[in-house]
């Protein structure tokens, strides 16, 4: 078995740099893992061309990421498991294009070895979701037991290579795949289970059809038609900051498998960058972005489902750029949120550097006394402009405003009281909001580069303003996720046509889609036999109504300019045909020339 071998550079700082060299292998071949492919596609039938080779192979599914919630920690597991082949390839893409070679062929070896990982990881995850149950354990139990074990090989020939005693930066490189290891021991316990209940029960392959809908859903559409149902009930607060658990919805695999993926880098980031104090901050940072994220995912989508979609863009781009965008989510997300902790660690570093260093000269030449007294005076300046910013706030609360019309109101109506007074003092703070206005572009300023530091790696909050979100296409995948999200998995929806495809087969009537071709042949003949057989839809052709239109136009005016224009001379170039509208009656001039003309 031949072993792609992978160089990952490792940086450690401490007194000073350590560069430690670890050696990943994939398990297998391609060759292997293509036949582990072949294996599970041939127990599939497929159904276009059924005479063929008797329908075998088929195509095969790695995993629902459109409407999959069964096995839903097994996949995420997977991925998990997986996170180290998908970091080579996002190394990959820096080194790729170190290569002395054309770019042409800088581009075309990056899809190689994009197709390449896809191949290698395509048989755990196709193992899990094949209905082969008994074959696709044991091929699982397989996959993960030889990967498993050819990366604690891996660890253990690079600790033999370098020390015979475990040192510090060793230490923490082993605990680094902790998660990897406790991921593929689920898979393999998994498997197991699942090979132990096949042969108990003697059941092979799985011949329940495909879910129609799920349990939580079933919960939700109850929820929703209860009579006590409040969507917004947020009582405590664990609900309101911490967690609010939600009836009736579940996080689906798309959700989850990115979620682990990225927990599974930011735990290996943390143990890489013990010895830096940033590092570790960053990497809190980034993981309350991924609870956010998902929180902002379950209350984004439960308004969709609601009806509600005043938060997101009011233009949208068109279904096929919609599906498309929905499908780059979970690389987006993976990718920005990896760049946005480098960017965020990046810019930390570069500030607590230059604060240390600020500091360090201030010490050694003994400059704390005079700074400190230059900075009370330099504030002085943005004290005085924060008294004029409150003064305006007190002055327009108890002077300027009205008071309530009734006690029992929350708030005074918004009308002014002491009008010349109020036209004085807005004179005098225009001027005076001149300095306010430069402090608070300065603030203003300030606020956006640290909000666009971070909310690079969230792809659930865009970073432009307002109107101009559809540039933003990190934020545009999300949206359109969401929408795909809705438009396949809303709980109505799928509850709704489950009963009704049930009531079919209660009835003993089976529902089957045709297969038609949509071909411009076809589509003639149904429009020839529709209108042969309707001949009174002629008229209502889009041509036909385009034709008349063009011939006859209307044009509406009031009564009371009818009047005056008795002897209008009608010009050659205005329609045929002109209708007079006033509040009671309408009135049609129909003329075909300046000379003859006649009311109607």
């Amino acid at each position: 078995m031949t072993e792609t071998a992978e160089q990952v550079t490792v940086c450690v700082s401490g007194d000073s740099m350590f560069y430690v060299e670890e050696t990943m292998a994939y398990v297998g071949d391609i060759k292997y893992c293509a036949g582990m492919i072949l294996i599970l596609a041939l127990l599939e039938k497929r159904r276009f061309r059924p005479e063929v080779c008797g329908a075998r192979p088929a195509l095969i599914v790695p995993l629902p990421l459109l409407d999959g919630y069964d096995n839903r920690f097994s996949y995420a597991a997977a991925f998990g498991a997986l996170t180290n082949s998908m970091g080579i390839l996002f190394l990959e893409l820096t080194q790729t294009f170190s290569f002395n070679s054309p770019l042409w062929a800088k581009a075309f070896l990056l899809q190689l070895r994009i197709l390449e990982t896809c191949i290698v990881c395509f048989p755990l995850f196709a193992c899990i979701s094949t209905r082969h149950k008994l074959v696709g354990s044991v091929l699982g139990v397989t996959y993960s037991s030889l990967h498993l074990g050819a990366s604690i090989a891996g660890a253990v020939v690079f600790h033999c290579q370098f020390h015979s005693m475990l040192t510090d930066t060793q230490a923490v490189f082993v605990l680094s795949y902790v998660p990897i290891v406790l991921c593929f021991l689920y898979l393999i316990l998994k498997f197991l289970l699942v090979i132990v209940e096949c042969l108990r029960s003697k059941t092979y392959v799985t011949t329940e059809p495909q879910k129609r809908v799920y349990a939580h859903q079933q919960q939700y559409v109850r929820q929703v038609l209860h009579k006590d149902y409040n969507p917004s009930t947020e009582t405590t607060f664990c609900d309101k900051w911490i967690y609010r658990f939600v009836p009736g919805f579940k996080y689906p695999v798309r959700i989850l498998s990115v979620v682990s993926v990225l927990v599974v880098l930011l735990y290996q980031f943390l143990f890489a960058g013990v010895y830096f104090s940033t590092l570790i901050v960053c990497v809190i940072v980034t993981s309350s972005y991924i609870y956010l994220f998902m929180k902002s995912y379950r209350r984004h989508l439960l308004r969709m489902f609601r009806g509600n979609k005043s938060f997101i863009l009011s233009q949208l781009p068109k279904p096929h750029r919609i599906m498309a965008c929905s499908m780059r989510f979970p690389g987006y997300q993976v990718a920005y949120m990896l760049y946005g902790f480098l960017v965020l660690f990046t810019v930390m570093f570069l500030v607590m550097l230059l604060f240390a260093w600020g500091i360090y000269l201030i010490s050694i030449n003994h400059l704390m006394s005079s700074l400190l007294m230059s900075l009370l005076q330099t504030l002085s300046v943005p004290a005085s402009v924060l008294l004029l910013f409150y003064l305006q706030v007190i002055m327009a609360k108890y002077v300027l405003m009205q008071d309530k019309i009734k006690d029992t109101d929350d708030e005074p109506p918004l009308n002014v009281d002491n009008r010349r007074f109020y036209e004085c003092f807005n004179y005098y703070a225009f001027f005076g909001n001149l300095a306010i206005g430069v402090f608070s572009c300065f603030w203003r300023i300030l606020q956006g580069l640290i909000l666009g530091v971070l909310m690079v790696g969230r792809l659930d909050h865009s970073i432009y303003a307002r109107g101009w979100e559809h540039r933003d296409r990190g934020y545009l995948s999300y949206i359109c996720m969401l929408h795909v999200e809705n438009a396949h998995n809303h709980p109505i929806l799928r509850v709704f046509c489950d009963l009704l495809l049930t009531d079919l087969d209660k009835d003993g009537q089976t529902f089957h889609r045709r297969v038609r071709r949509n071909t411009t042949a076809s589509r003639r003949w149904y429009l020839a036999y529709t209108l042969i057989n309707n001949p009174e839809l002629t008229q209502k052709r889009k041509r036909v109504l385009n034709e008349t239109n063009r011939k006859r136009r209307i044009v509406r005016i009031t009564q009371t300019e009818m009047e005056g224009t008795a002897d209008w001379p009608i010009d050659d170039r205005i329609s045929p045909s002109i209708e007079f509208v006033s509040s009671g009656r309408n009135v049609v001039t129909n003329h075909t020339s300046s000379q003859d003309r006649s009311v109607v």
